[in-house]
């Protein structure tokens, strides 16, 4: 009998966390598995899954309504699931309270706990709770051993040999086929032979300000200079207004999320990232599958172990690194660090020589991020 996986997530719309966990219901598929997906939201499914939804959120009472942990215990034991599979804070919690005799997987995807973002009274009781009960686990798997070594300290109760690193997947194949594909006339029209490109969630913890700052410092320098920022969110008009504010509204385009970012990251001279933190940074290795040279702050966990894996920050303005280049990065503010990025920016401009022999390594890189490669790890703990 084929042993029976449920995946939880809040939902499967555009984000990384979410496209990971619908990737691995398609190999855990593909490989035999039952699947099940544990959905608060069933709607608008941005990506590609296999198995079986289940919702779980029905619309009434407060956010910690026991209708959440009474409809997810019951269908753990009406589908006798063997594993459990959770990703982002609240769902990694109801996972862990509502066991019945599954084995329990949380997994986790930022380098901050959500109580260190917004330290209320409901994410703070969420991380207590979950502390007290972390023994439960089968294992905990972490997108970074950056953040691995992190909430090692803090679960104290599991042993060492419980947490678990396992990259994002990220499938070079398929991408380059998507980033084969046309783009419109108006984003021809737009593109110069100096276009840098981001891929994002529009939020505080993505520092698009950060880039649109540092974009202003190279536009001075190099008027041609253009910018693509692909994604939407809450942060969008504060970001079009920072734009108009430094003049530069003109040379930045805006997409909103689309299923195909990849045909606009393959025409683009870089891909940028300048997020105040990430879990892993998918985009990073999305942009090198693309064959892109890739500038990135250093932020916490993610693009160092990504573009220099095994190496220790340098200190200085930016550092050229095996597979990409990474800026100096402050963690006391999420405006500073902007002169070091324009920085990293220019030195794409200015030295084309160095920059190609980015972009021939770009995918000898990602291939140490396919399926075949991160999902062996997986069908390891799912024995």
């Amino acid at each position: 009998m084929s042993k029976r996986v449920a995946i939880m997530i809040n939902c499967l719309k555009f984000g990384g966390a979410e496209r990971v966990m619908a990737d691995l219901s398609i190999f855990l598929h593909k490989n035999g598995y039952e699947v099940h997906l544990f959905l608060m939201d069933d709607t608008d499914i941005a990506y590609s899954y296999c198995g079986t939804i289940h919702k779980i959120s029905f619309g009434f009472g407060p956010f910690l309504s026991a209708g959440y942990f009474i409809a997810t215990y019951n269908l753990k034991r009406r589908l006798k699931i063997d594993y459990t599979i959770s990703a982002m804070e609240f769902m990694n919690f109801v996972n862990i309270m509502t066991s019945c005799n599954d084995k329990i997987i949380p997994t986790m995807h930022n380098h901050k706990l959500q109580c260190e973002i917004t330290p209320t009274i409901k994410d703070k009781f969420i991380e207590s709770v979950f502390r007290r009960n972390v023994h439960k686990v089968h294992k905990i798997v972490t997108v970074s051993h950056a953040i691995r070594n992190k909430i090692m300290k803090i679960y104290t109760d599991v042993p060492k040999d419980k947490f678990i690193t396992i990259y994002n997947a990220s499938d070079v194949c398929e991408i380059e086929k998507m980033a084969a594909c046309d783009v419109s006339d108006e984003i021809k029209s737009f593109l110069t032979p100096i276009t840098f490109v981001n891929m994002s969630r529009f939020v505080a913890q993505k520092s698009l300000d950060r880039l649109i700052m540092a974009f202003a410092i190279v536009v001075e320098k190099y008027p041609k200079a253009r910018l693509i920022l692909v994604g939407d969110g809450e942060d969008k008009e504060k970001l079009i207004d920072l734009a108009f504010y430094l003049g530069v509204r003109e040379r930045i385009y805006i997409t909103g999320f689309l299923k195909n970012p990849f045909a606009i990251v393959a025409r683009a001279t870089a891909f940028v990232l300048s997020s105040h933190y990430e879990g892993f940074g998918n985009v990073l290795v999305e942009a090198l599958c693309c064959g892109k040279t890739v500038v990135s702050v250093d932020c916490l966990a993610g693009p160092r172990e990504i573009l220099a894996p095994d190496t220790e920050k340098e200190g200085t303005d930016f550092e050229l690194c095996e597979y990409g280049i990474l800026s100096k990065f402050y963690n006391d503010s999420r405006g500073n660090g902007v002169e070091e990025l324009a920085k990293a920016m220019e030195f794409v401009i200015e030295r084309p020589d160095i920059i190609e022999g980015y972009q021939e390594k770009a995918k000898e890189r990602a291939l140490h991020f396919t399926p075949e490669n991160v999902y062996e790890v997986w069908k390891s703990i799912l024995q």
